[in-house]
């Protein structure tokens, strides 16, 4: 079934309303591990489509999908960064 939510409040309040729906949503531990994949394919360079994509498949859309992804790429780039630090 398809049903689509609007989310009020400033930019902060909105994204963290549409990562609980999808902590709801998907539960605790396939929305760890679905966000343990988008941070991987955010370190590999895959386009915000295809993460789009696998998450339409887990029934996340819209503005929600467009935070996990956002969620994910600067996570990438915080390990990356962090990566680059503890290299000799």
């Amino acid at each position: 079934m398809h049903h689509e939510i609007l989310y009020y409040g400033d930019e902060s309040e909105k994204e963290a309303r549409a990562v609980e729906d999808c902590r709801n949503w998907l539960g605790e531990k396939q929305f760890r591990e679905v966000m343990k994949l988008l941070i991987q394919g955010a370190r590999e360079g895959v386009s915000e489509q295809v993460l789009g994509f696998g998450l339409m498949l887990q029934g996340v859309q819209g503005f929600p999908a467009e935070v996990m992804i956002k969620l994910a790429r600067d996570a990438a780039f915080r390990q990356a960064e962090y990566e680059a630090t503890v290299e000799v």
